[in-house]
């Protein structure tokens, strides 16, 4: 901000987990689902300059009326407020609108893209349409946007509005009470006791395993919403208020309990959680009520549904708990998903019920009544109930998006709700298990299931480029977090992945902790990937690049595991132990040097093996080293475990079922056991044995040449590598290890062959092998997805194993 501004500032206040969602929201989406459209009318005579004027006396007596929102050049995100501002006014005459049209015309009006236009540095947040349809009537549109304002602070400042219009008009003094500070109400919610807070979030969510999720895929959405809407007649909502006393409960408490009930009977699981929007003024501060801004908060809501419970029960213990929860309510969902322990890239929920209960009765005022105040609904969830409570019925709005919920899933959730309500209103206290079965005969089977398969996953086509230092490392990680995905590549843009306001918001929180550096929403949206985003994050500071190192899932707490490259230098034949491999634990391949270019190759063993050394305890500085080699990666496995023996470190070779120093392949004896080996698999299955035989003649005789003399330069330097490597392998002075080997087999036609590969181990092992062997595949398929999951379970227990 300019220096000249900064003597207007009032007061400079951080912004709240749910404002920054808001405001990624606002950053991220071309159609901002955060913008509100309240509506009034005003019936009477308006003296519109008294109208004016009060609206500016709301402006001076309200602080978030003159508050303006910062994220660029600024550590983190900020509302500021100023001394002084004015409302941005608009007027419309649309006395030439037939009666019957208006309505039509409003709701045009609202979706028109102009009216989301708001200055958020510039502030106020806000702008006023008021237009006249008649010489004693005018409508109010009032577009403000959720991040500085709730429902329930807009009525609020509706009524002041009216009572400084009605002094202005009287010419008399307004006997409206001091508004609290909202300086003075952050610094009370300092003083709130976070233990009793997180122990009630522990309790309600202990033993929480599985959330019913309409997204569980949490698959990019669109912007399209459809509502659909349900009208609760007078005769079902005399009966629900009577259901209500009866039972000694709030309606809203009632729709909670109805709401958990469909839930469960629509998933098929008896542990629901739902997201329930509070008016964050439960709070014992003095005169809340009197305040105006972003109190609102959501709420997770957990209900394990018992059938034998009867519905009183149920009910009364859901009041209950809400009641308890009310008590820290203005805490976020990310301080509760903390507490509970939850991984950050799941959510508790993804539905949302909203009952509107705002303080509102229309006013009469210096001769205008004011009416039909509605307030608007904003959501980013798949699935959104709204409950609101008309004179003698309820209004009931389904908020769905289409990318998810079908009309057919939409129409029975809402016909499902209503038989739900009609049954309880009708029947005594029935128990929930005489409920199901009142339902099962309503609707049947539930054949109508979510539409997940039409929300098609985003797939990144960019070539898989790993992390090339710390810094992308640890972005890495942070990002496979939240994502719940693995082998993320840096250079994948964040919103092709799914991103969203709250995965953003929770990847800053990351940032900060583990880099120390606070970055501007603005970062994400000019520098969307981890590559970007780490330049950004070192600054001009040189960072090291890895040489070797090529990360296949870099979340983890266990000790990582190391796969050394093959002879061919390949290492992403190593991807597939990613789904089997324990979840917790980091897979790194190592690579040789020269790979993807004509930089410098190794020239001995020897220095291979101390430059790997090196570079993976930048991964793992201590510790047991996991070490797996396979084919003509022996040599340089074992020449590790011999170096790290020699450092004080502990090296756990594990050998996936190759033979050490093959020098000797073509002995007589050899010979005999190839051609023994090929007639029991040429009997077996004659086409394989002879397509695997080709392939291997192909890529040993016939490919080396062709590449020689018309391949790519890539082609050519892989086949300098592999020739390097070979003469590597053979150039190596074979030593034996102070230390036991892990041995891996597989099972094999011919018994002499695994017999000469544990011989060949014996020899180097000096305290032994641990000789295990799969349940399926062969040495070529070992790591195919088809057989993959025998050896990895093998590579599990034998590092469990050596950690004993």
């Amino acid at each position: 901000m300019e220096k000249a501004q900064k003597s207007k500032i009032e007061a400079i206040y951080p912004l709240t987990n749910m404002q920054q969602s808001l405001l990624f929201h606002h950053l991220m989406n071309k159609e901002d689902q955060g913008f509100l459209h309240v509506q009034c009318k005003l019936e009477g005579e308006l003296n519109v300059t008294a109208f004016k004027d009060a609206w500016q006396a709301v402006v001076k007596r309200h602080t978030v009326m003159r508050t303006s929102v910062h994220w660029k050049n600024v550590d983190k995100p900020i509302q500021v407020v100023r001394p002084e501002k004015i409302m941005n006014w608009f007027h419309h005459d649309w006395q030439d609108i037939p009666n019957d049209k208006i309505e039509e015309q409003l709701a045009i009006f609202k979706n028109n893209p102009d009216e989301k236009d708001i200055a958020f540095e510039k502030g106020p947040l806000s702008k006023i349409n008021l237009i006249k349809t008649d010489a004693k009537t005018h409508y109010i549109i009032w577009n403000c946007h959720h991040l500085l304002l709730d429902g329930w602070s807009c009525s609020i400042l509706l009524q002041d509005v009216f009572a400084f219009y009605e002094s202005f008009c009287n010419n008399s003094n307004n006997t409206l009470e001091v508004v609290p500070s909202y300086k003075t109400y952050l610094n009370w919610l300092q003083k709130t006791d976070i233990n009793k807070a997180s122990t009630f979030w522990k309790e309600a969510f202990h033993n929480f395993k599985t959330p019913p999720l309409f997204n569980p895929k949490q698959q990019q959405l669109s912007n399209s919403y459809l509502n659909h809407h349900m009208l609760i007649d007078e005769q079902l909502t005399t009966a629900l208020q009577k259901t209500s006393r009866e039972y000694r409960i709030t309606i809203n408490s009632l729709f909670q309990g109805v709401w958990s009930i469909l839930l469960s009977h629509f998933f098929g699981t008896k542990d629901i959680t739902f997201g329930n929007t509070v008016s964050g003024r439960s709070a014992n501060f003095p005169n809340i009520d009197l305040m105006t801004g972003m109190f609102m908060n959501v709420l997770p809501v957990r209900k394990v549904l018992n059938e034998s419970d009867a519905l009183s029960e149920l009910f009364q213990d859901m009041q209950s708990q809400q009641m308890e929860a009310r008590n820290y309510e203005h805490f976020s969902g990310d301080e509760i998903t903390s507490w509970i322990d939850w991984p950050i890239g799941i959510p508790l929920f993804d539905n949302l019920l909203i009952f509107e209960n705002f303080p509102w009765n229309d006013i009469n005022s210096a001769g205008i009544k004011v009416k039909e105040f509605e307030s608007g609904i904003t959501t980013t969830y798949p699935v959104t109930l709204t409950v609101k409570a008309n004179e003698n019925a309820f209004d009931v709005n389904l908020i769905v998006n289409s990318a998810i919920v079908s009309d057919e899933t939409a129409s029975w959730l809402l016909n499902n709700l209503k038989q739900i309500i009609t049954v309880i209103s009708n029947t005594q206290n029935i128990s929930l298990h005489e409920l199901y079965n009142q339902l099962d005969t309503f609707s049947g089977k539930k054949e109508v299931a979510f539409t997940i398969e039409a929300a098609k996953p985003v797939n990144s086509e960019k070539e898989y480029v790993g992390p090339r230092n710390d810094t992308e490392l640890q972005l890495v990680k942070i990002w496979e977090s939240i994502f719940i995905s693995e082998a993320i590549s840096v250079n994948d843009n964040f919103f092709e992945l799914g991103g969203k306001s709250l995965q953003a918001v929770k990847m800053f929180a990351l940032i900060k902790s583990r880099f120390n550096v606070k970055l501007p929403p603005s970062t994400l949206i000019e520098h969307p990937t981890i590559a970007e985003m780490g330049k950004i994050i070192n600054g001009d500071k040189e960072t090291s690049s890895w040489n070797y190192l090529v990360p296949i899932r870099a979340k983890g707490e266990k000790a990582p595991l190391f796969c050394i490259h093959a002879g061919g230098g390949h290492v992403f034949f190593y991807n597939p132990l990613l789904k089997h491999v324990d979840k917790d634990r980091p897979i790194y391949a190592i690579q040789p040097s020269g790979t993807y270019s004509k930089t410098h190759m190794h020239t001995n063993i020897k220095e291979m093996a101390k430059d790997y050394i090196e570079e993976i305890r930048l991964i793992q500085p201590n510790g047991i080293f996991n070490i797996v080699v396979y084919c003509f990666s022996t040599a340089v496995g074992l020449e590790m475990a011999i170096q790290m023996k020699k450092l004080g470190l502990k090296a756990n070779l594990i050998v996936a079922d190759s033979l050490a120093m093959q020098e000797d392949l073509n002995t007589s004896a050899r010979s005999k056991m190839r051609v023994i080996g090929f007639t029991k698999r040429f009997l077996k299955n004659p086409y394989r044995s002879l397509q695997i035989m080709i392939s291997d003649r192909i890529n040993r005789k016939i490919k080396p040449r062709f590449i020689k003399l018309l391949g790519s330069g890539h082609d050519k330097t892989i086949a300098r590598l592999k020739i390097n490597l070979f003469n590597l392998y053979n150039d190596y002075d074979w030593k034996p290890f102070q230390g036991k080997i892990s041995l891996i087999l597989t099972q094999k036609s011919d018994k002499r062959i695994n017999e000469e590969f544990i011989e060949s181990w014996e020899k180097l092992a000096k305290k032994g092998l641990n000789i295990s062997y799969t349940e399926g595949g062969n040495h070529r398929t070992l790591f195919d997805d088809t057989d993959v999951r025998f050896i990895a379970e093998k590579i599990e227990a034998t590092i469990i194993e050596e950690n004993k």
